[in-house]
């Protein structure tokens, strides 16, 4: 590939990137404000797998604090991959169980845009198998009671693609107003590791390479654990942080 081409191929991968953002900022805002708001905090929770059976863990202590942290976050972006059962099924049911408490009664009066909502769940498919067509639509899953309301953005076609897109949010501004000050500073984002498989070491790898803070969920099981031993064995924990 000509050094032209691969420029020509960057622009439209960022691009892509791009398009994606402002579709999100436009989906998940109260459109009333006429602002599109960037988020004060985004987590991206990774380790979805086919290859590994799952094992018993404390998914009930991850969920209170994945929640509690994005609460403490103040607009906050949880992305995941939005699979059917794994951990993005773990993720889902931390949300449903933020809307229950936070909104009770009220939860499917509250739109996905509702500027109480202060925490939005986002499908961004990792597209392991290249299919974008079989995840279903945010309408679909936000006319099912049983499901908390995700905001599913145009899926890409393109292969880690969310870790392109995580790179892109890193290099994004927010704006912070107080009394003291105002200023801009890059959106804050964080890669969690649960479970996971061969796909997820690479994630982590150039995650950690594109200096993005990588939190791994330790006695989750399956790629998460052994990466942990990984950095235990040759002193590296200073490259990512674990919790047990």
């Amino acid at each position: 590939m000509t050094s032209s081409s691969k420029e020509f191929q960057s622009n439209q991968d960022v691009s892509e990137e791009k398009q994606l953002w402002k579709e999100i900022r436009k989906g998940v805002n109260d459109l009333k404000t006429k602002r599109q708001l960037s988020p004060t905090m985004v987590f991206s929770v990774i380790g979805d797998s086919d290859n590994f059976v799952p094992r018993p863990w404390p998914k009930t202590v991850f969920q209170t604090a994945l929640i509690e942290a994005a609460k403490s976050g103040g607009d906050t972006w949880i992305l995941y991959s939005g699979a059917e059962q794994g951990v993005s099924k773990v993720v889902r049911d931390a949300y449903k169980n933020y809307e229950d408490m936070e909104f009770k009664i009220e939860r499917d009066g509250k739109k996905i845009s509702d500027t109480d909502r202060h925490v939005k769940l986002i499908r961004v498919p990792e597209n392991k198998s290249n299919n974008s067509s079989e995840y279903p639509t945010s309408t679909m899953l936000e006319d099912e009671k049983t499901q908390p309301k995700i905001y599913q953005p145009t899926p890409s076609k393109k292969k880690s693609f969310l870790l392109s897109f995580e790179r892109f949010i890193s290099e994004q501004t927010v704006a912070f107003f107080s009394k003291e000050f105002d200023a801009e500073m890059p959106v804050p984002i964080a890669v969690i590791v649960c479970e996971g498989d061969i796909e997820t070491v690479v994630h982590i790898s150039k995650a950690l390479d594109s200096k993005l803070p990588v939190i791994i969920m330790k006695g989750s099981g399956a790629i998460a654990d052994i990466v942990v031993d990984y950095l235990a064995k040759y002193n590296m924990y200073s490259d990512a942080f674990i919790i047990n």
